[in-house]
């Protein structure tokens, strides 16, 4: 089913890292649910998610966060809302 392979893909993205963007993308597209790049960055600022190196886009450094790091923080604003 397109929801098991879609599961499968989420485990298997854990370790994995990628950018505010692409992360947001994935983890919305992944239907967890609907997530921001800016979100990603107010965690930042909040200390709440380490930078995990970066890369060079179009001449600039751009930083990189685990996937796995991102999906604990959507799972715990998802249970802070459900118990709100």
């Amino acid at each position: 089913s397109v929801e098991a392979s879609r599961d499968g893909m989420w485990l298997a993205a854990q370790d994995h890292h990628g950018t505010a963007a692409e992360i947001s993308r994935a983890i919305s597209w992944l239907g967890h649910m609907p997530l921001t790049a800016d979100r990603i960055y107010k965690w930042v600022e909040r200390k709440r998610l380490p930078q995990r190196g970066h890369i060079i886009y179009r001449g600039r450094e751009v930083p990189i966060y685990r996937i796995g790091d991102v999906a604990a923080l959507v799972e715990a604003s998802g249970n802070q809302k459900r118990a709100g």
